[in-house]
């Protein structure tokens, strides 16, 4: 049998440390926020393929990130997609919305 074990750890940083690790939380908001509006440009699509080719470069030169940050806030603006949509509180134009038409 397969077990999974999750530790919650509170991390002991440096003044340093903090705001390092604080800059990097920041830089993947602004990132998941140029996705975010890039994906609603491209007609609100959740297509990974199609969000990583149009913006794997400017990820990691406009907002530096390294490779694997930068191809997991590609993911995180596909699936916060699907949570808008799973979790809308109006049924209709989830409906509507997840069937494609507007």
């Amino acid at each position: 049998m397969k077990m999974t074990l999750t530790a919650k750890l509170k991390l002991q940083t440096t003044p340093e440390q903090f705001a390092a690790l604080r800059q990097t939380q920041l830089t993947y908001r602004d990132a998941l926020n140029t996705v975010s509006r890039y994906a609603y440009e491209q007609g609100k699509t959740s297509n990974v393929t199609k969000l990583h080719k149009g913006m794997y470069a400017a990820l990691r030169t406009h907002h530096h990130l390294p490779s694997q940050l930068a191809c997991s806030v590609e993911r995180a603006a596909r699936l916060q997609r699907y949570a808008a949509l799973r979790w809308s509180p109006d049924a209709t134009s989830l409906r509507l919305e997840a069937g494609g038409a507007n």
